[in-house]
């Protein structure tokens, strides 16, 4: 933007009109108009005069060239970026070139020490990262490890752009400010003005020196535009993570309310499912907050932060309110860990032993997981066992039988396969009763056979150990 353009628009922001300027600056308002007009330029001194009626700095009005520079089509300007950058490589070269050894050293020094503390920090926050969230993406069918190599890519991508972004402006502001040169050859001696806003702080010193350049300190650290080139593709990336954890949050979202509608209508058999809807409804408020913040970011809308925090500190009482009743009306429920107060169906099958038989899992070892149970019938034949399955009703039960070498392997499963409308209605008169019980155990199975039948039993697992402890030596 030109001067005549930076000046109109910083009059017009302190609602001077262009006499009132005038007067201020003690000119006329054909003077002011020629150079809002680009027909003539001020000198520098009224400049520093309108910084001061204005309220601005220099930079917000002196010609810039692509300092804050925007297009008017809002495309990217890589000529002027490229320019910018090599501005800036060759102020460090000038700056390098006026410090002294000592100088060099310490800059040397405290930016080396900057790099490795910038590496150190991205190495533990990639990890973290890694390990906290993108794991989740491993769970994904077909494209799970695929997606989780591409958004660890793009965090190292971001954690190398921010850490340039800080090195350079923390190299900026410690150093490169305070050595910044416009060659004058209208300057004959040095001159040193004080600071002209001390209230608002926004100050400019200017050294004017016997080699004909003005030294510019620069207190307000102003941006460059490549440095901000850096900055918008950090947004770019940090967008295109948000288009892809917002999907997620959404389908979050519906389910929330869809189980949350489930609770509230199950209310009618228990408290506990009003309380669990009402907490629902909290997670509901907060997963919102998630979905308009990550919404309005990606679409460049005002984020209502005021509004977010109080909804997201509302659904987060709810929640721990919901959460203590609902801990407080679980002490009232009776744990159960098995098939007690079930209604049970007994089924009946029979096995043949002989001397490759194997069943599982083995008598000697504590069967809680299976609940099995091995009794003493004399009265049952040799070589067979009689099982009985007790599973609640409208359960499935199989036995898993099939050959492993010489062996012939039977596995019996007490836990069990059972249809949704089973299940539901074993958890409803659970909770109608009072009752919160470990359904892995909700089936019972009795073997009953002879002593000489379980002894051939013992022997064969017994063999079954020695065969493959064999195997793993030889191999």
């Amino acid at each position: 933007m030109k001067f005549c353009d930076k000046l109109a628009k910083q009059r017009k922001n302190n609602n001077l009109s262009q006499e009132q300027l005038a007067d201020k600056l003690n000119v006329s308002r054909q003077a002011v108009s020629k150079w809002e007009s680009a027909s003539s330029y001020p000198d520098m001194e009224k400049i520093i005069q309108m910084t001061k009626i204005l309220n601005c700095t220099l930079e917000d009005l002196l010609d810039d060239g692509t300092i804050n520079s925007t297009n008017s089509s809002n495309k990217l300007n890589f000529n002027s970026y490229m320019q910018e950058f090599l501005a800036f490589i060759t102020k460090t070269y000038n700056m390098f070139c006026s410090m002294n050894l000592k100088e060099k050293l310490k800059c040397i020094m405290e930016m080396s020490l900057l790099v490795i503390i910038l590496i150190v920090s991205s190495a533990i926050i990639d990890s973290v990262i890694d390990s906290l969230i993108l794991d989740w993406f491993t769970k994904i069918p077909i494209i799970g490890f695929e997606l989780k190599n591409i958004l660890f890519n793009l965090i190292i991508i971001i954690s190398l752009i921010i850490s340039i972004i800080i090195f350079i402006h923390l190299f900026k502001i410690r150093y490169l400010d305070y050595f910044v040169t416009i060659e004058d050859s209208n300057v004959a001696q040095k001159t040193i003005e004080e600071p002209f806003d001390k209230e608002t702080e926004k100050k400019y010193i200017y050294e004017k020196a016997k080699k004909e350049k003005i030294i510019i300190r620069d207190p307000k650290h102003s941006s460059m535009s490549f440095y901000n080139l850096l900055i918008k593709i950090i947004i770019l990336i940090l967008k295109f993570f948000a288009c892809i954890f917002i999907v997620p949050i959404v389908v979050i979202f519906v389910s929330l309310i869809m189980v949350g509608v489930i609770s509230l209508y199950h209310a009618i058999y228990a408290v506990i499912f009003l309380l669990i809807a009402i907490g629902l409804i909290g997670a509901v408020l907060l997963t919102y907050c998630l979905i308009e913040f990550l919404y309005n970011f990606i679409t460049n809308k005002e984020i209502k932060f005021k509004k977010i925090f109080i909804i997201s500190i509302l659904s987060l009482i709810i929640i721990g309110i919901s959460t203590g009743l609902t801990v407080i009306n679980l002490l009232d429920y009776n744990y159960i860990e098995g098939i007690d107060k079930l209604e049970l169906v007994t089924k009946t099958e029979y096995i043949d032993i002989d001397a490759n038989t194997i069943i599982f899992p083995d008598p000697d070892i504590e069967n809680k997981y299976y609940n099995n149970q091995y009794i003493i019938d004399n009265t049952i034949e040799d070589k067979k066992v009689k099982i009985e399955i007790n599973t609640p009703k409208g359960a499935k039960y199989t036995i898993e039988e099939y050959n492993d070498r010489k062996f012939e392997i039977y596995h019996i499963h007490t836990s069990y396969d059972i249809n949704f409308k089973g299940v539901y209605d074993l958890i409803i008169n659970d909770i109608k009763n009072n009752v919160i019980r470990d359904y892995q155990y909700s089936a019972q199975t009795r073997m009953y056979l002879s002593q000489n039948t379980y002894d051939l039993l013992q022997n064969n697992y017994d063999e079954y150990k020695r065969f493959y402890e064999n195997e793993e030596e030889n191999y």
